[in-house]
């Protein structure tokens, strides 16, 4: 949390998503990295850096991307632009299935 401002990020990077029941295993991309920002106005510091530099915010759950991943839900409409773009291989086993 920032001094002031009531600021804070967290950052996930070299993420791998393990199915309990079915062992499967799915590491993101090496340069897959999530980064969540919190402030009080929703303008950060951290979100005007992001901004400055062309970043834009997706939304994405890590629970849901986990499912996804590891083909334990059959819908997955809402995260298919974040699939396409970080996850081709997923992608393209979901269209030769």
């Amino acid at each position: 949390m920032a001094k002031r401002g009531g600021e804070r990020m967290t950052i996930d990077y070299a993420l791998t998503f393990c199915g309990i029941k079915s062992q499967k295993v799915v590491h993101a991309p090496k340069d897959f990295i999530i980064i969540e920002t919190k402030s009080a106005t929703g303008n950060g510091i951290a979100d005007k850096i992001f901004k400055k530099n062309r970043q834009r915010a997706t939304s994405c759950s890590k629970f849901c991307l986990s499912k996804i991943l590891l083909k334990q839900v059959d819908r997955y409409n809402t995260f298919l632009p974040l699939l396409k773009k970080n996850f081709p291989e997923f992608i393209a086993s979901e269209t030769h299935a």
